[in-house]
């Protein structure tokens, strides 16, 4: 199936993702096509585990699906040394989203 390829202002063409998904899932272009992979992940060191058990998109995951220890960075998203996010937050924000009482409002 033609989708849409990024960066290309629209150009259709043939998805190599689109195409290795669905023939390993059975998943059609369209189920795949507006979701988000766990293999984008940022630093994701378990995609391959996630794969495994069958958690293919972000919008399935859990923040236990993740792996993480909420309370070894301190549940603030802080990471160790002080500046920016724990691997672990970033995943979470990612997978489900930036909880309301984080999110910045001007």
């Amino acid at each position: 199936r033609a989708v849409a390829r990024p960066g290309t202002g629209g150009a259709r063409g043939k998805s190599g993702f689109h195409e290795c998904w669905g023939g390993a899932t059975g998943l059609s272009p369209a189920e795949i096509e507006h979701r988000r992979p766990v293999v984008d992940l940022w630093n994701c060191r378990s995609r391959g585990a996630l794969v495994g058990r069958g958690a293919l998109f972000m919008d399935g995951l859990r923040h236990a699906d993740l792996g993480h220890d909420d309370a070894a960075d301190g549940g603030g998203g802080a990471s160790p040394g002080g500046a920016g996010f724990t691997r672990a937050r970033r995943h979470a924000y990612q997978a489900c989203g930036i909880p309301p009482a984080r999110q910045h409002r001007d």
